[in-house]
């Protein structure tokens, strides 16, 4: 394929291939070919359509073949899709052009004392319904006739024929066959040939020098004179080198050794100053003691900072201990005036709200229609019981249809009433604040209707 496109853009690929004319003809004729890769361009002119089966023949061998054309059911469906897009074109061609002239020249006509607007869009629906709008059928004669144009490329020799086998024998066409050459792989070659025959050649040569008394030996023997001397130079100059890193390696650790003796002595020095420091400070310190000086003082103040940071600590720690038991015992004077508080409450009649009951499981079938919602059940505070508030199926696009479900409300039975004694006066010791919170109380007004269970839809 590379070599086919080369071949089509001779701009791009002309200085590395180059084509030669190697034989051409109508469909039948025979060529003399080189064993070698070619490029056939093959024409079939077919008077109606068909397929058209073509072949390239070397020989009694078969190196080439391939098919062009339609069936005339293909072509006909082809057309027909052409011909009624092209009917489709006119009609709003035909539409397009009356809208623009209407719209353009008769905006209005007059009508004795009125004007009358035309339409033109109207106008240009008119016009394309005016084109015709028969079935679409194949012209008289269209059978469909046709040019098909091939290009392969071949590899073939010998006497070749292009042939062509269709049903209608009056197909006609050409072939042209033009050789490939590959310049680059070409100039390779001669290149090949060229280095064997040099080699030839010099063979040649050589033996006549070699007959005429030539030392055939002696470039080999300079060359090994010549390596050997550069070895030996070398050698030379790396003894030199090696000689020279041993020489710095012992004057580095001469260099080492010595830095290494400066530093002890150093350090012994160091070591002496310390010892000194250290006897003349016991000496003066003794002194000091005998002419009535304290050694101990410095330990004493520290023990006594260490004593009365200890009872700060203890002081801090029983002051906030003190105010813990005086918030506790506010903490639980609360607790207990809101206990009897509460007690008092529920004996004059307050009813104290219960935690909420567990969720009741509905079982449900399907939704009785379309768009039918579950609502689940919930508990409601009534003011002196829970209440179970029953599910059932809504829909808010159509409420009420198929059946709203029915929400019973159960009373539960009345609360038992404890009678207990008002509550005790409660001392609270001077500067204690109490707090008490404001409770909530729930008043039973009995009537004559909650006697019965009430009902209601939802």
């Amino acid at each position: 394929m590379r070599r086919l496109a080369c071949l089509l853009l001779l701009g791009a690929c002309g200085g590395h291939y180059r084509t030669e004319l190697a034989g051409q003809g109508a469909l039948g004729a025979r060529v003399q070919l080189a064993d070698a890769g070619y490029d056939l361009a093959l024409d079939v002119d077919s008077p109606r359509a068909q397929l058209v089966d073509w072949a390239v023949r070397c020989g009694d061998a078969e190196v080439a073949h391939g098919q062009v054309g339609e069936t005339f059911e293909a072509y006909r469906a082809r057309r027909l899709i052409e011909l009624k897009r092209e009917r489709d074109d006119e009609k709003a061609t035909a539409g397009a052009v009356t809208s623009l002239i209407v719209g353009a020249v008769a905006p209005q006509a007059k009508v004795g004392n009125a004007r009358v607007g035309v339409d033109a869009n109207a106008a240009g629906a008119v016009a394309a319904a005016s084109v015709a709008n028969d079935p679409v059928e194949l012209p008289p004669g269209d059978v469909g006739a046709g040019h098909w144009t091939v290009r392969v490329p071949l590899q073939a020799a010998g006497s070749c024929s292009v042939v062509a086998t269709a049903d209608d024998p009056a197909v006609r066409g050409t072939f042209r066959i033009t050789r490939v050459h590959d310049l680059d792989a070409e100039a390779d070659a001669a290149a090949v040939v060229a280095g064997e025959a040099a080699v030839k050649v010099r063979v040649r040569i050589s033996d006549e020098l070699v007959a005429m008394g030539a030392d055939p030996g002696l470039r080999a023997r300079l060359h090994a004179e010549a390596e050997a001397k550069r070895r030996a130079a070398l050698q030379v100059e790396l003894d030199a080198r090696m000689a020279a890193e041993r020489e710095r390696a012992r004057v580095q650790a001469i260099a080492d050794a010595e830095i290494d003796a400066r530093r002890r002595t150093l350090q012994i020095a160091i070591d002496r100053q310390r010892a000194l420091a250290f006897e003349i400070r016991g000496r003066i310190s003794g002194e000091l003691v005998l002419w009535g000086a304290d050694a101990g003082r410095r330990a004493r103040l520290a023990a006594e900072m260490e004593v009365r940071a200890t009872a700060e600590r203890a002081a801090a720690d029983g002051r906030w201990r003190a105010r813990q038991a005086v918030e506790d015992a506010r903490a639980q004077l609360a607790i207990d005036i809101r206990g009897r508080l509460r007690g008092y409450l529920v004996g004059i009649g307050a009813i104290e709200r219960p935690p909420m009951p567990a969720l009741v499981v509905e079982p449900h079938d399907a939704a009785p229609f379309d768009g039918a919602v579950w609502i689940a059940g919930k508990w409601t505070w009534s003011g002196r019981a829970w209440q179970w508030t029953r599910g059932g199926w809504s829909d808010p696009n159509h409420f009420g249809e198929a059946g709203a479900a029915t929400i019973v409300v159960v009373k539960p039975p009345p609360p038992q009433v404890i009678r207990v004694s008002p509550p005790p006066v409660v001392v609270v010791p001077t500067g204690v604040v109490v707090e008490l919170p404001v409770p909530t109380v729930h008043v039973i007004v009995k009537t004559k209707k909650d006697r019965e269970p009430r009902k209601h839809r939802k």
